[in-house]
């Protein structure tokens, strides 16, 4: 019975980290991050005169989804 009771204790943290994350819904909301990337990258192709500024442009495509990840995930 001890033996029973000291694995249970063990493994709350990570039953409770479970379903936390499971439960929470901030995973959801990042979805709209990818749709903004990919309308950056239309724009990247689109508006870049030279391999050069397309490349740029990509970057700062890949930042700003970083930044729009975080946001969704942290809330900060």
């Amino acid at each position: 019975m001890r033996n029973i009771a000291k694995r249970l204790v063990r493994l709350a943290p990570i039953a409770i980290v479970i379903v936390l994350t499971l439960g929470l819904p901030t995973s959801a909301r990042a979805g709209g991050c990818g749709d903004d990337l990919l309308s950056c990258y239309g724009k990247a192709a689109a508006f870049a005169d030279s391999w050069w500024s397309m490349w740029s442009w990509g970057i700062d495509c890949e930042l700003t989804f970083v930044d729009c990840t975080r946001l969704a995930i942290l809330g900060r």
